[in-house]
């Protein structure tokens, strides 16, 4: 089944100075989810590596279909930790998207205690239609630069 839209979530932590990137997929009900596809990459990032990775979350979203209920969420899994809040700490987070119109976005966030993260949507990046590399690199650079944690 192919699909007009695709989203990728990355973690980026301020620590250790790396970079989770995990696909979604959909589940009726709750919407866009995060599936057990997971990339890391550490700083700094290496263009070639960077883009290779995140094609390969992209291509796999809507690959998996979570455990309803979820016993965790997939980074919790991934990093070993108790639940989504204890696995998000110190992590900023990059919102990449792409539909069949707009090409692929990708925007920053601000994570506020008690209400997640919210879309920095007016610092949004556009990528077009296509990506690029280095151009890929320099935007998810850009993002983390714009991301906050309160």
């Amino acid at each position: 089944m192919d699909h007009t839209f695709k989203q990728i979530n990355l973690y980026y932590d301020i620590v250790q100075s790396d970079l989770v990137i995990i696909s979604t997929g959909r589940l009726v009900g709750l919407g866009i989810i995060e599936i057990e596809n997971i990339e890391k990459v550490t700083v700094p990032f290496q263009d070639s590596e960077l883009y290779n990775k995140i094609n390969n979350c992209l291509e796999q979203c809507y690959s998996r279909i979570p455990p309803i209920p979820a016993k965790s969420s997939s980074l919790a899994i991934m990093l070993n930790k108790k639940n989504y809040s204890q696995a998000t700490k110190n992590k900023k987070l990059i919102v990449l998207t792409w539909d069949e119109d707009e090409g692929y976005i990708i925007c920053p966030t601000q994570k506020e205690k008690r209400n997640g993260y919210q879309h920095l949507v007016e610092s949004q990046l556009i990528l077009g239609q296509k990506l690029d590399e280095t151009n890929l690199t320099s935007a998810i650079n850009k993002c983390i630069e714009l991301s906050t944690i309160f």
